[in-house]
């Protein structure tokens, strides 16, 4: 493991020197997590031991770290350490994973720990644990269970999980590798084959694809307003969670900006338009000067097509657009600018 102490402009040594580690670390993929709170402290699943740090940062980036195991803690575990995750408000609160399809939690940094009430097991291995950013309490997890539900959440530290049992949308088969949560309480899932997002308003879930290519993604991080999803072979992409198509607009609702937004869709003309001539305008105004993109969605949230994306000035625009060649039926048309999203239905007759 490398570390940084200026924003990635450069890496020092290796971070794990200690033989005793070296000896248990599994070579080719290594599961460690970082606590928001506290980046001194870090978590390390090795092969049959779990790692913690409590100096990854204050020694500074060339002084060897302190790494202890917390193996005395986990004389009754079941199975080997599969994910880890720190609380991201609380460094003392940490949640482990295991290749039994258990899940523990600990209050002390790991010197104890103490086996999930209920179930009895998980349908599968963990491969995410994440925590609320507001909330100390709430816990979600990812399973291994390509067949079945990946998604399992705990209100009680991580006491007693439980399978979502409201769903709406289509949620694609495969291995879910991982799961964030944002301020808001937006849950986004790591598939095989792209990200699947579940407001938490009313359960929906929605696919993902606003420049995110399809490829398995192996990890995913909410920081800030920021969602950042690293792939496997096709790099790693951040997207502005605050341009999310909500999914009360894909439902057949209106976003219309508020008198004090800083963005607003004044017109869409004309509206709807014949697919034979499908040539629309969109006046839209801006409180100030900022990069404007304006996109269309298909009523599954997918983006069909950029139409606009240009630095505009302060004031009143109007832009043409060419729907041309995209299928008949209800569209979105969002529009995103200075972090703020909002959209109107159109339709191709």
């Amino acid at each position: 493991i490398w570390k940084s102490n200026n924003a990635g402009a450069s890496f020092g040594p290796n971070v794990l020197d200690q033989l005793d580690i070296q000896n248990d670390v599994q070579y080719g993929y290594m599961v460690y997590d970082v606590c928001e709170a506290d980046p001194n402290v870090v978590l390390l699943c090795g092969g049959s031991k779990l790692w913690r740090t409590t100096s990854a940062f204050s020694s500074g980036i060339d002084t060897t770290n302190t790494w202890a195991s917390t193996s005395s803690g986990m004389r009754k575990i079941n199975g080997a350490p599969a994910y880890a995750h720190v609380s991201k408000i609380d460094a003392t609160t940490m949640y482990l994973g295991t290749t039994g399809s258990q899940a523990y939690w600990s209050t002390d940094q790991g010197a104890d720990w103490t086996k999930m009430t209920s179930p009895n097991s998980l349908s599968s291995r963990p491969t995410w644990i994440t925590s609320d950013p507001n909330d100390a309490a709430s816990v979600y997890l990812t399973t291994a269970n390509a067949s079945g539900q990946p998604l399992w959440t705990s209100q009680d530290n991580g006491q007693n999980w439980k399978q979502p049992t409201t769903q709406k949308g289509h949620i694609p088969t495969g291995l879910y590798r991982a799961v964030a949560v944002d301020a808001s309480g937006d849950i986004f899932l790591a598939h095989d084959g792209g990200v699947v997002a579940m407001d938490h308003h009313d359960s929906t879930w929605l696919p993902l694809t606003m420049g995110l290519p399809a490829a398995m993604v192996t990890a995913l991080q909410v920081r800030g307003h920021y969602l950042i999803a690293t792939t496997y072979g096709r790099g790693m992409f951040f997207l502005d969670i605050n341009l999310v198509l909500p999914p009360s607009i894909i439902k057949g609702g209106v976003a219309t900006a508020t008198q004090t937004s800083p963005v607003s869709i004044e017109s869409v003309y004309p509206n709807p338009v014949t697919t034979g001539m499908a040539k629309s305008t969109i006046r839209y105004s801006l409180v100030a000067e900022s990069i404007a993109r304006v996109a269309v969605f298909d009523n599954l949230g997918r983006e069909e097509r950029l139409l606009v994306n240009e630095w505009s000035a302060q004031g009143e625009h109007e832009k043409s657009l060419d729907l041309s060649g995209l299928p008949a039926g209800q569209h979105y048309l969002m529009l995103s600018a200075a972090g703020v999203a909002v959209s109107k239905p159109i339709t191709i007759e």
